[in-house]
């Protein structure tokens, strides 16, 4: 009887686990309703800055984007998954936030493989603000998740 025989190879590439963390909240701050009508609250996921139409934003506390950090394999391509949208509840209401996020479209992480790489983004968001909502503290969450494309 004949018999045959061949190996077979493998490869394998082992890289570092990726992680995502918080470093600052999203604050929108305290703002003055509109007397009439409604006006929007937006802060940029690129700079923190607030803008504010037809109402006011005031000082304190001082409005700031999210911001996060992200780590993992140097040079490796990654995603990132950002609630699109989340509620403020407060007193008698909630406020839907849209949020957005200074993220390239395809961020890779710092540095080379073999490396520890970073990559840091914010998320800012917007939402309606009528001069009928409740005046009060509003709160609520966002989720940010990663990934290796």
């Amino acid at each position: 009887m004949a018999t045959s025989g061949d190996i077979g190879r493998f490869t394998a590439r082992i890289i570092r686990s990726i992680a995502v963390a918080k470093t600052s909240d999203l604050v929108f701050g305290r703002i003055v309703k509109p007397a009439l009508g409604s006006g929007t609250v937006t802060i940029d996921p690129a700079t923190g800055a607030r803008t504010v139409t037809g109402g006011q934003g005031l000082d304190t506390p001082s409005p700031s984007r999210a911001a996060f950090n992200v780590t993992g394999e140097g040079g490796q391509a990654f995603s990132i998954a950002v609630t699109p949208s989340f509620q403020m509840t407060g007193p008698q209401a909630a406020l839907t936030v849209t949020t957005a996020t200074s993220a390239a479209g395809s961020p890779v992480l710092s540095q080379s493989l073999g490396m520890q790489g970073a990559y840091a983004f914010g998320v800012g968001g917007a939402f309606t603000l009528g001069a009928t909502t409740p005046s009060g503290d509003y709160s609520g969450s966002l989720s940010v998740t990663v990934s290796y494309n």
